[in-house]
C-alpha cells in the first residue's frame, strides 16, 4: 500500500505543514505539497507531525523582607513569587499560607481568611516563563510556651490551579476523539 501524501525519510523538519497547534497539526488528508512548518492543513505531509505536550508546572519562592533583629509586635513583610515553569498559561492560582503560633494576621494585600490558613488568588493570566509577586504582612508575636521549634516558621503553597489542569486533560481527550474520528474508528464516549 502506498502513501500518496508522504515520503518517509527520517529527517526532522523537512515535511510540509506540521506546525504544532495549527490547523495542520494531526491533519491526515493533506496532499504533501506545502512548505515545511507552514501550518496549512490541505498541504500537510502526514509521516511526521509535531505534538505540543502541555506541561503545567508552577513553583514559588518566599522571602522575608524585614531585616533582623526582630521585636515582638513588629510587622514582617514577605514576598511570594510564583513562577510558571510550564508551557501552559495559568489563571486563578490559589495560594494558601499557613500561619504558625508566632504570628498573627490581619487582612492585607489581597489575603483573606483567618489563622491558621489564609488564602489569596492570583487571577492571572500568568504566561509560560513569566512570574508574578504578591506581598504578605504578618505580625511577629511572643508566645508563652512555643509548641515546637517551628512556632515562627511560615509556609506558603500553591493550593489549586485545578481549572487549568482539568482543561489540559479535556484537550487531550478531545484530540484523541478527533484523531479516532478522522481515522474512521469508533470515537470515545
Amino acid at each position: 500500500m502506498s502513501d500518496i501524501d508522504s515520503d518517509a525519510d527520517g529527517l526532522n523538519g523537512n515535511d510540509a505543514g506540521g506546525q504544532a497547534e495549527s490547523a495542520a497539526d494531526d491533519f491526515i488528508n493533506g496532499n504533501g505539497t506545502g512548505t515545511p512548518g507552514d501550518g496549512v492543513a490541505a498541504t500537510d505531509e502526514d509521516d511526521h507531525d509535531p505534538e505540543l505536550v502541555p506541561v503545567f508546572d508552577l513553583a514559588l519562592t518566599k522571602v522575608l523582607n524585614t531585616a533582623a533583629p526582630y521585636t515582638y509586635g513588629q510587622t514582617h513583610n514577605f514576598t511570594i513569587t510564583v513562577y510558571n515553569q510550564g508551557n501552559v498559561t495559568a489563571t486563578n492560582i490559589l495560594l494558601n499560607d499557613y500561619i504558625p503560633a508566632g504570628y498573627t494576621f490581619a487582612t492585607n494585600n489581597g489575603w483573606t481568611g483567618s489563622a491558621p490558613t489564609i488564602t489569596r488568588t492570583i487571577a492571572g493570566p500568568l504566561a509560560p516563563g513569566a512570574s508574578t509577586t504578591v506581598s504578605l504582612d504578618l505580625t511577629f508575636v511572643r508566645i508563652v510556651t512555643p509548641t515546637t521549634g517551628k512556632s515562627w516558621v511560615n509556609y506558603t503553597e500553591i493550593a489549586d490551579q485545578g481549572t487549568m489542569i482539568r482543561q489540559v486533560l479535556q484537550i487531550r481527550v478531545w484530540e484523541v476523539k478527533m484523531t479516532m474520528t478522522q481515522l474512521g474508528q469508533k470515537s470515545l464516549t
